[in-house]
């Protein structure tokens, strides 16, 4: 089976669900040329999508599709790579919200995102309803160097096959527990534990100075290895709500977009990513420090540190 496949053409509106703030051109300057010709289609079709989003969908049009969106073909978007696990990558309909939760359930403990993500991969594994869920999928393409960002779930992780095959040269963990390593083989890649479920007991998400702390590690990591030409797998259980949340905040570093239009891209290229409980309010707190100009120096200061150790740092004060 190919490992390409449709995205389904999204709705009007499409991540509507995650609030944010208004951009301010002044500071941040809209990059959309590591996206695919559907992602930005869908950008376009949205409702939600600010002007100067829109400005830079009409720049692009206006230029030759062919060097903008190097890596579309056919009206095909986001690479979809089904890993051989013994269950073909299934069908099914995954009927997420996209009206995510604007801010937190009434209590955030009480949601259990292993449980969701093992509703998702059963209904996946039953083929109950229509649609398409792929183990991983790809979301960016780094324009210069080729390298891709991915989302999927622990299968994909722990496929030594897929991995070689697709050069992922770093894994991004979003589980609670810091798990093993996936085996390695050929290059060496590079891991990052960032239990971003837990985002909400740091204690840090209060400022914007705070919030750029909590998630510099992710995105200075994953931005870091895309720029030399290694690829990123970003995953949790199904690769829908730690994994996408993780994804969306990356696409939000990398394209310079709010948080509403890095959701609908993320969902574009993954359509079972759902923004659920206090994982849909960290988008728009990051979009807060993104305006407030204090995301690159908190990425220094975690390189510095090693991306791991600013991590572990950050979430030990989710486990006090």
């Amino acid at each position: 089976k190919s490992r390409f496949a449709q995205t389904p053409t999204p709705k009007m509106g499409c991540g509507a669900a995650v609030a944010n703030a208004a951009p301010n051109p002044n500071i941040l300057k809209v990059d959309l040329s590591g996206l695919c010709a559907t992602q930005i289609s869908a950008l376009d079709a949205s409702d939600h999508t600010p002007q100067v989003v829109r400005d830079e969908i009409r720049r692009l049009r206006l230029a030759e599709t062919a060097e903008v969106l190097p890596f579309c073909d056919g009206g095909v978007s986001a690479v979809t790579t089904p890993v051989d696990t013994g269950v073909e990558a299934a069908r099914l309909t995954v009927t997420t919200n996209l009206t995510y939760a604007s801010t937190w359930q009434s209590d955030a403990e009480q949601t259990d995102f292993d449980q969701e993500g093992r509703k998702l991969l059963a209904a996946a594994e039953s083929c109950a309803e229509v649609g398409e869920y792929f183990n991983l999928n790809m979301l960016w393409e780094h324009p210069e160097t080729g390298a891709r960002l991915y989302v999927g779930n622990e299968r994909a992780a722990a496929s030594r096959d897929s991995l070689m095959e697709l050069g992922i040269g770093g894994v991004v963990r979003c589980l609670d527990d810091a798990g093993k390593h996936p085996p390695a083989s050929g290059p060496a890649r590079e891991f990052l534990h960032f239990p971003i479920a837990c985002w909400h007991k740091t204690g840090l998400g209060r400022t914007a100075k705070g919030v750029a702390k909590i998630v510099a590690p992710l995105v200075g990591f994953v931005s870091d290895l895309l720029v030399v030409g290694r690829s990123v797998l970003i995953h949790c259980l199904a690769g829908a709500h730690r994994a996408g949340a993780a994804g969306t905040l990356c696409i939000m570093h990398l394209c310079q977009l709010d948080a509403r239009s890095a959701a609908c891209v993320a969902k574009t290229a993954r359509p079972c990513i759902e923004l659920i409980a206090h994982l849909a309010s960290l988008p728009r707190k990051f979009r807060r420090a993104q305006l407030a100009s204090t995301v690159d120096s908190a990425v220094d200061d975690a390189r510095k540190r090693s991306f791991q150790a600013s991590a572990a740092k950050v979430f030990a004060g989710a486990n006090r």
